[in-house]
């Protein structure tokens, strides 16, 4: 099922799509818990906010040959044919590890650029984008370093997330009818996996995070567009979100034509190395991957696959915060998984699946990816 039917040729050098800002996905009245540094940082200095401004640079500076991007007209709620833009943060996370007398600062921030039609509120095209930040401080970070980091990281004129949406802006592609599209519909932690997340995080959250990111390898390492992951945004088929200035919008999104379910089945680690100086751990990430067809319930691909990595922790370290090391090795399956596809290795599956007879089916997932490009 398409999204948005057009031709490519007929319009590539016509389309105009109207910029409209830096939006937050969700219900619009958790915003400020759900994103608590990013709408921090998003002052409204002199009549603009922080982010609008920044990132409407950016989008002025990029060249995408499929559009232009007018960024200093609103869209008109009267014309059915208005494509709008907005950069849309879906996740925010941010977590400190103590280890001996250093602190390790850990924080992610996921989003979406999404192009949609304004007066059918429907989506055109979207591309994922994921931001990462590690660094060890010698104290425990304050808030206002934290925000420091989102400002200069994340949202200054060269910073890493301002060259990520740059080239999300590049490779965005308006969706044709002749694509299909694929989408992960769901995700489930079981209650085994559970005992280890943190008490400060929901499984609704967990699930949110592992959608988006299994969303941003595979569209990433396999050159595709894929429909957003938003059960933890939407009612039905609904994206909620809200831009910088308090205005709200609900997004519909059409049915998959191949879609995706991942089970979070257990995270486990095991002893690989004990010395006077500390502990060798792996730290094991496993999981049921099933693509399929929504309409004809037909399955593609379905295997439970495991990654694990290694950790060392010291004899002095008092305080061990596993989550941060079992989630690296989740995303750790989800890129090494997504990579598969597109050259399947039957070693490679020898290693991380459960079963010794899954090549055929990789293979036809190769192809039905392919037939989403």
């Amino acid at each position: 099922m398409s999204i948005f039917v057009f031709s490519y040729n007929t319009y590539a050098n016509d389309i105009e799509i109207f910029y409209a800002g830096v939006s937050y996905l969700g219900d619009s009245q958790y915003i400020t818990k759900s994103y608590p540094f990013t709408s921090k940082i998003n002052e409204n200095l002199e009549g603009q906010f922080v982010l609008d401004k920044l990132t409407r640079e950016i989008v002025k500076q990029t060249n995408n040959p499929l559009y232009s991007v007018n960024t200093n007209s609103l869209a008109d709620l009267n014309n059915e044919n208005q494509l709008t833009m907005t950069l849309a943060i879906s996740s925010e996370s941010t977590s400190i590890e103590q280890i001996d007398d250093s602190h390790r600062l850990w924080i992610q921030v996921l989003a979406q650029v999404f192009i949609f039609d304004f007066k059918k509120m429907q989506i055109v095209a979207n591309q994922p984008i994921a931001l990462s930040y590690v660094e060890v401080y010698p104290e425990a970070p304050s808030e206002e370093l934290i925000l420091n980091v989102f400002r200069e990281q994340f949202f200054s004129q060269n910073s890493l997330g301002m060259l990520e949406l740059s080239n999300a802006l590049s490779r965005l592609k308006l969706n044709n009818s002749g694509k299909n599209t694929v989408q992960v519909a769901s995700v489930k932690i079981s209650d085994a996996a559970l005992q280890v997340i943190p008490t400060t995080a929901t499984p609704k959250e967990i699930s949110q995070k592992a959608g988006e990111n299994f969303t941003q390898f595979l569209s990433s390492n396999q050159g595709i567009t894929m429909l957003p992951f938003v059960k933890g945004h939407a009612v039905g088929n609904k994206l909620a979100g809200k831009f910088s200035d308090g205005r709200v919008y609900s997004l519909e999104l059409p049915e998959p034509d191949y879609a995706i379910d991942i089970e979070v089945t257990h995270f486990v680690k095991k002893i690989h190395d004990t010395k006077s100086a500390g502990t060798s751990w792996i730290y094991v990430a496993r999981g049921r991957f099933r693509f399929y067809e929504p309409l004809s319930g037909q399955n593609i691909f379905e295997e439970y696959l495991f990654n694990g990595i290694t950790k060392i922790i010291p004899a002095s370290q008092k305080n061990i915060v596993e989550w941060p090391v079992y989630q690296e090795s989740l995303f750790l399956l989800f890129d090494q998984f997504t990579k598969q596809i597109d050259i399947p290795d039957r070693n490679w599956l020898s290693i991380h699946a459960q079963s010794s007879d899954k090549f055929k089916e990789l293979k036809k997932l190769k192809e039905v990816i392919e037939s989403c490009r």
